[in-house]
């Protein structure tokens, strides 16, 4: 009996063979999600004293950080509806930013124009609308939030008063001074409206630094003998008054009457100062 040669396949035709099932055998990596919401905190904070906004986002550290392209807020201010300012958030520890690198996505920007359209006014209340976005390379992450303003500080609008007063001969001269504040808050939010009186030529304030207090109470009450009231007109309209009694024994000079307004939350207007000479 004549046996047959065994038959050997070409070679090409196995390395085709090997690779299909090294290819079939060993699947690609799999890249695995994090679980839970990649943002673990969002905080907006109204800067009163330097009117600026600032925007902080905390991210999960293993959310992906190389496939993350950005963070914006897209703010609309008191309205929802408006067309957004988009604000971009960094991690480089710059523009507000504290620390680079630990996840912390953050910036402070300046409420004024140029710098936003939907600035915050010193009327506004109520709650503040903006969009988180976090834009990956193959996805976009959104979601809206809003914000209450919380507690605003007084806004002094205007200071009247004499820029000269000249000391009597004898007895005392009244001389009525005045202050316009606006409280968003409402006026029953303002604890006190009053001035310092500061002598430049003598580097020193007067009454010991304390405060003169003005009143909104249309007059009604006696604040020192003979029967002298604050001079304020109307009651309850956001205007102080007081009559500041000026006498024979007054120090003449250049003051700084430095007005201040401070609510009921401790928050205290920018002061106004208003020049007054004293002959």
């Amino acid at each position: 009996m004549r046996l047959s040669p065994p038959y050997f396949p070409p070679m090409r035709s196995v390395a085709i063979l090997l690779a299909g099932l090294i290819l079939w055998g060993c699947p690609a990596p799999q890249v695995s999600t994090p679980a839970g919401d990649p943002v673990e905190e969002i905080e907006f904070s109204y800067l009163q004293d330097t009117n600026q906004l600032y925007f902080a986002v905390a991210l999960q550290p293993d959310y992906f950080p190389s496939r993350l392209d950005s963070v914006l807020i897209r703010w609309t201010g008191t309205d929802s509806l408006r067309t957004p300012d988009v604000i971009a958030l960094n991690d480089s520890g710059l523009t507000g930013d504290i620390l680079p690198g630990d996840n912390r996505y953050s910036r402070k920007v300046s409420n004024s124009t140029p710098y936003l359209a939907n600035v915050i006014s010193s009327t506004d209340t109520g709650r503040v609308y903006f969009q988180l976005r976090l834009v990956f390379r193959t996805a976009t992450d959104q979601r809206n939030e809003s914000r209450y303003l919380g507690n605003l500080r007084p806004v002094i609008l205007r200071v009247t008063g004499p820029d000269t007063a000249v000391r009597p001969s004898s007895g005392f001269d009244l001389y009525l001074i005045t202050c316009q504040v606006h409280d968003a808050n409402g006026l029953d939010d303002i604890r006190w409206v009053g001035f310092r009186s500061y002598h430049t030529g003598l580097d020193s304030f007067m009454n010991g630094g304390n405060p003169i207090y003005l009143y909104d109470d249309g007059g009604s009450q006696v604040l020192y003998e003979p029967n002298i009231t604050s001079g304020d007109s109307v009651a309850r309209d956001g205007i102080y008054s007081f009559q500041v009694a000026l006498g024979t024994a007054a120090t003449t000079g250049t003051y700084h009457w430095i007005f201040e307004a401070v609510d009921l939350g401790g928050e205290k207007s920018r002061p106004v100062t208003k020049q007054v000479v004293i002959q």
